[in-house]
């Protein structure tokens, strides 16, 4: 479980994670999350077990998140604002009757859910910190709901496997370092927000996290970030707002904006609005939940069917046909095979089957392969 090494082992003092007025060093999360672990040992978590962590405050999560892991438990992360109606069900399908909320504000949200509530902020004084130790990578370390269908949920599990390599792929790509300053735009709720932020923390850098609707003024213009983790939707907007401040300034940081996402069709207009941003490395890209980041748009140069992208580091891919049988060029249904991919769609054994192919993951999205090794993204027929 290596990036949970990592992020346990950076200098104590140094800054971790900003969430709006609160800021959080390496010390303070590793401090928080070893309490949690043993408070959810003292209520009597057992190895293997689903706990679920809901908060808005997104440092909570993180502190919650490694707290449950440290236990030797599953997290289970839920969406507060979607899915209170079915998420009593979903747990208990799961096995799983607590939650940890990451703020008093949910006491009222845990009893109409009718589930055990534990605090996370507010722990600490009375538990030891319990001792760190190393998982197993194969053992189921979270289950993510992505989002509600009619009355259930959809949910995937990774193993500690995925995680860490999702985290060290997206560390390396980004060429993320201890010290750098990272801005992170996605709501946890996006698969990829929460992965970002274990990037970086792997890496030892600061995560300064900013809510939707804050505006791009929030620590820009004076802390210049060498990364910026945003979707498509506020990309343009962000560049535009970087342009108008650039002309202002004649120092900082080159920018970097990693946007990561499963509709490549905005891609190309991301990458042309791109190419003229002053000082601006983009880093588009395109991935699934259930697969983790899997291309980079190659260069700006767009091919006239779709978008020509490059594979990331220890990302296999294949091409098949309606029978799914594999086909050398394509045009064919894009197949992955990753340490990043998930193990399971949550309580849907049918889904699982129905979507692998001995071994590799069956996206439903349609490629091509050129001579170079770049990949082509088609749109959707």
């Amino acid at each position: 479980m290596s990036f949970l090494s990592s992020i346990v082992g950076h200098p104590a003092q140094r800054l971790a994670i900003v969430d709006g007025e609160k800021a959080y060093s390496y010390g303070d999360i590793v401090q928080q999350a070893r309490c949690l672990a043993a408070l959810l040992k003292a209520e009597g978590v057992v190895p293997g077990e689903a706990v679920a962590c809901i908060a808005f405050e997104r440092g909570s999560v993180i502190i919650t998140m490694l707290g449950i892991w440290l236990a030797g438990a599953i997290a289970v992360s839920y969406n507060p604002l979607l899915m209170r109606t079915v998420l009593k069900e979903h747990l208990g399908k799961l096995g799983g009757e607590r939650l940890v909320s990451g703020s008093p504000e949910f006491e009222d949200y845990c009893t109409r859910a009718e589930l055990k509530g534990l605090g996370c902020i507010s722990l600490g004084d009375n538990y030891s910190p319990l001792p760190l130790k190393t998982m197993p990578l194969d053992q189921c370390a979270m289950i993510q709901c992505l989002g509600q269908e009619a009355e259930a949920l959809k949910a995937v599990s990774y193993s500690f496997r995925a995680l860490a390599a999702r985290a060290n792929i997206l560390g390396r790509v980004w060429a993320v370092q201890p010290g750098d300053r990272v801005f992170s735009m996605m709501p946890f709720s996006h698969a990829f927000g929460l992965f970002g932020v274990l990037a970086v923390m792997a890496a030892g850098a600061t995560c300064q996290l900013i809510a939707r609707g804050d505006g791009y003024r929030s620590g820009f213009d004076h802390n210049m970030p060498q990364l910026v983790i945003t979707d498509y939707p506020e990309a343009l907007s962000m560049m535009g707002y970087w342009q108008t401040v650039t002309r202002h300034q004649a120092t900082g940081h080159c920018l970097k904006l990693a946007m990561v996402d499963s509709s490549w069709k905005v891609l190309p207009e991301i990458i042309t609005k791109g190419s003229e941003a002053d000082r601006l490395c983009l880093m588009a890209g395109y991935g699934l939940a259930e697969t983790g980041a899997l291309f980079s748009p190659g260069s700006s140069d767009l091919c006239s069917r779709g978008v020509e992208a490059q594979l990331l580091p220890g990302v296999s891919i294949r091409l098949v046909d309606e029978q799914g049988k594999v086909t050398q060029s394509g045009p064919g249904i894009l197949e992955v095979r990753s340490p990043q991919l998930f193990s399971e769609y949550s309580d849907n054994a049918s889904l699982t089957r129905s979507v692998f192919n001995h071994g590799w993951f069956t996206t439903g999205k349609y490629a091509e392969l050129l001579q170079n090794g770049a990949c082509v993204l088609l749109e959707e027929s």
